[in-house]
């Protein structure tokens, strides 16, 4: 196996089921609606991989990339 399959799985584990898990044994996600764990792990990772400095509204467009729209 390839270390770029090794790393994006990994990545999909991370930014998925494993932040999910986090989501309710912390309660960050208390009640299952649009914005799910998944949506903003990988809407807050990956706004601010690309922008360290990344405003309110930038972090809530990268939220709604990954799929959930928020305002």
């Amino acid at each position: 196996m390839s270390v770029l399959t090794q790393v994006t799985r990994a990545w999909q584990r991370v930014l998925g089921p494993d932040a999910e898990r986090v989501a309710r044994r912390t309660g960050v996600i208390q009640r299952r609606r649009k914005l799910t764990a998944s949506a903003l792990a990988q809407g807050l990772v990956l706004g601010w991989l690309k922008n360290p400095d990344a405003t309110l509204e930038q972090l809530a467009q990268a939220v709604g990339i990954a799929g959930v729209e928020v305002t």
